[in-house]
C-alpha cells in the first residue's frame, strides 16, 4: 500500500509540475500513468480531481480581479450539463478490459494532442455561439470521462483575445466549479472511490509543493520548449497505451 502511494505521489508530483509551468497537462499526464498502475479509471479521476482541487482554490483567489464572469457562467452551465454524460460513459469503461480501457485513453490523448499541435487560431473578441457550445460540450463529456476536459477549454480561450491572467482565471474557474459536482457524481455510482478520494486529499500537499516548484521553472525556462517536450512524453504513452495490447 506504502509503495502504490509513493508511485501515485510521484506521478501526481510529475503532473502537478507540469501544469504549473505550461498552465496545463496535468489530466493528460496523470490519468494515463495512474491508470498504468492498476488504478481504476474511475479512480485515478477521483484521485486527480481531489489532489488538484486545492490548486484550482488557492490560484482562482489570486486571480479573481481578472475572472470574466459574462463568460464564465454560460460555459460553466454548458459543463455542468455535460459531465454527468461523461461520468455515465466512465463507469460503462470501468467494466471493460483493462487493455481495452488503456488503448481508448491513448487514443483520446493522441486526438488532443495532434488538435493542440495542429490547430492554427486567430484571437477574436466574440466567438460564435455553435464553436463556444461545441468546446464546452466536448469538453464536459472528456472531464467526465477520463478528466481530459482542459485541452478544449485552452482551444476556446485562446480564441479569445485576453491577457494571460483573464485566459488562466477562466479556466481555473471553470474546473474549480466542475470538479465538485464530478466527484458527487462519481461517488454516487461508485461508492467504492471514496478511498480514491481520501488518497487525492494525503497528496495534497505534494501538489501545493509541485506547482511552486512548476511556476518558478516557467518562469526561467523558455515554454515552448517544455511544452514539446511534454507534448512528446504524452504522446510516448499514448502510443504505447495504444500498442500494448496489439503487440501483446
Amino acid at each position: 500500500m506504502i509503495e502504490e502511494l509513493v508511485v501515485i505521489g510521484i506521478i501526481v508530483f510529475i503532473g502537478s509540475v507540469i501544469q504549473g509551468t505550461v498552465g496545463f497537462g496535468f489530466g493528460l499526464f496523470a490519468v494515463p500513468a495512474l491508470t498504468w498502475t492498476g488504478t481504476s479509471l474511475s479512480g485515478a479521476v477521483a484521485i486527480l480531481l481531489v489532489s488538484t482541487l486545492s490548486q484550482a482554490v488557492f490560484a482562482t483567489y489570486y486571480l479573481r480581479e481578472h475572472i470574466v464572469w459574462k463568460e464564465v457562467i454560460p460555459a460553466a452551465t454548458i459543463r455542468f450539463i455535460t459531465i454527468p454524460i461523461g461520468v455515465a460513459l466512465l463507469i460503462l469503461l470501468d467494466t471493460m478490459d483493462k487493455s481495452q480501457m488503456r488503448q481508448i485513453i491513448g487514443i483520446v490523448v493522441l486526438i488532443l494532442l495532434v488538435l493542440q499541435i495542429t490547430l492554427k487560431i486567430t484571437p477574436k473578441q466574440n466567438i460564435h455561439k455553435t464553436w463556444t457550445f461545441t468546446a464546452f460540450s466536448l469538453s464536459g463529456v472528456l472531464q467526465g470521462l477520463v478528466g481530459m476536459g482542459g485541452p478544449l477549454m485552452i482551444f476556446w480561450v485562446m480564441a479569445k483575445d485576453w491577457n494571460s491572467n483573464q485566459s488562466r482565471s477562466f479556466l481555473l474557474v471553470l474546473s474549480l466549479l466542475a470538479s465538485p459536482l464530478q466527484l458527487v457524481i462519481l461517488y454516487f455510482f461508485s461508492s467504492s472511490i471514496l478511498t480514491s478520494m481520501l488518497t487525492g486529499l494525503i497528496l495534497i500537499p505534494i501538489v501545493i509543493l509541485a506547482t511552486k516548484i512548476g511556476i518558478k521553472i516557467g518562469s526561467n525556462l523558455d515554454k515552448r520548449v517544455f511544452k514539446g517536450l511534454t507534448q512528446g512524453i504524452l504522446g510516448l504513452m499514448a502510443t504505447v497505451s495504444i500498442l500494448t495490447p496489439i503487440l501483446s
